[in-house]
């Protein structure tokens, strides 16, 4: 069987991840959890969420919402999802970040420009152990795609195609249209200010080889 280009995307983070972890001050012990398990959720898809699901979740003001811009400082600076924080990709595993990272208070959403550079913190951290964390699925250019400018359905759309449309419209101009994504001087946040949760240890556990 040939092996599909999800399938390579796999093992590129795979690797990525792995050796990150070996190379990573400390050399912070890899978790239980297995590759395996690692990419069989990946495959599945069910650390991405959409566009649209993110927006409802900030429009609500969900407080169990947590986004984080893993690009760079500067990146981040030029403009920022609201209320994100920036912690890029080679931060993620500093002692600095560790108790906000591995806890049970939020669901952290990573992004950046597309999927990929999210995908690769994504691994990090669950590689790491940590739970309730996703991906912005396209990241930024989709959103841009989607959310800011939402494309207006064709002659043959349906009646739930018109209603998407309706939403992101909504959306779009409940974050300013092309201005959703904003300077991170307006749109970012302070770290949370209330104590994380972290979870507890499994009894029996350890680090694999």
């Amino acid at each position: 069987m040939i092996m599909r280009t999800i399938d390579k995307t796999i093992v590129y983070l795979l690797l990525v991840g792995a050796v990150w972890l070996l190379l990573a001050p400390g050399k912070p012990a890899i978790n239980e959890r297995t590759f395996k398990e690692i990419t069989d959720k990946y495959t599945l898809k069910e650390h991405y969420i959409s566009t649209d699901d993110l927006a409802k979740a900030i429009m609500s003001k969900d407080p169990s919402l947590l986004l984080i811009d893993v690009r760079d400082a500067k990146s981040y600076q030029k403009y920022s999802l609201p209320g994100a924080l920036n912690i890029p990709v080679a931060q993620l595993l500093s002692d600095e970040n560790k108790d906000m990272l591995n806890q049970d208070v939020y669901r952290i959403v990573f992004y950046s420009n597309g999927s990929s550079l999210a995908d690769k913190a994504w691994l990090l951290c669950s590689t790491m152990g940590y739970d309730h964390l996703y991906v912005l699925k396209g990241g930024l250019n989709r959103w841009f795609g989607t959310i800011i400018r939402p494309p207006q359905p064709g002659p043959m759309a349906g009646s739930e195609d018109y209603d998407l449309y309706e939403f992101r419209k909504g959306a779009s101009a409940f974050f300013g249209g092309g201005s959703a994504v904003v300077p991170a001087s307006q749109g970012s946040a302070p770290r949370p200010a209330i104590k994380v949760k972290r979870k507890k240890k499994q009894e029996g556990g350890g680090g694999c080889e």
